[in-house]
């Protein structure tokens, strides 16, 4: 539900009772993709940075 972008990480990792810090671990430990709208809201912000000459 997470990767398909129906639940937030904060409430997922509330779901199964551990922090979000460890919740970002597990998803790295099994390969999860990140919902497809967190992964453009990232790559703009990145952009926006690159383009402001951060």
């Amino acid at each position: 539900m997470y990767a398909e972008g129906e639940l937030s990480a904060s409430r997922a990792s509330h779901m199964l009772g551990i922090p979000r810090a460890a919740f970002y671990q597990l998803l790295a430990e099994t390969k999860t993709p990140l919902p497809q709208r967190l992964n453009e809201s990232i790559k703009k912000e990145i952009n926006d940075l690159l383009a402001a000459g951060h």
